[in-house]
């Protein structure tokens, strides 16, 4: 017999239902025997704004406002062209507004972060990109 570690936690993920349980649908043991995790909608965008800010400590609003727009744009890429496994969400924003705080470029910051956790996909990056500098230029 194996003992769990206490500290152990084992987390299973499954988008049951809309066709991608596999080959076979997963039994009602199996389903029992988990928490069912339910997905919630963002919060709005001046919430948005201040849990970035708290979370990455770079507080220049209006700059982390257009970032979330970013956020959207990219998102509709990644439906629109049905992309890789590659995902643009608030984790992203946090990171990208923690290296625009501390290397000040907003531009790379997004390229070597959100950018990156988008899409490895280089006809898909070309999109992604072009969300971005709707916003923001690059450096000259």
């Amino acid at each position: 017999m194996i003992h769990r570690n206490p500290n152990c936690i084992v987390v299973v993920t499954a988008n049951v239902g809309q066709g991608y349980e596999g080959i076979n649908n997963f039994s009602n043991d199996f389903i029992a025997r988990f928490h069912q995790a339910d997905v919630f909608e963002l919060p709005d965008d001046n919430a948005l704004i201040e849990r970035i800010k708290a979370r990455s400590g770079y507080t220049d609003s209006k700059t982390i406002a257009k970032m979330i727009k970013v956020m959207h744009a990219i998102q509709r890429v990644l439906l629109e062209t049905k992309g890789d496994y590659g995902a643009c969400s608030p984790r992203g924003l946090i990171a990208w507004a923690r290296k625009t705080k501390n290397t000040g470029d907003v531009y790379t910051a997004g390229t070597k972060t959100i950018v990156g956790l988008a899409t490895q996909d280089p006809e898909i990056r070309v999109e992604v990109l072009h969300a971005l500098e709707t916003e923001f230029a690059p450096s000259i």
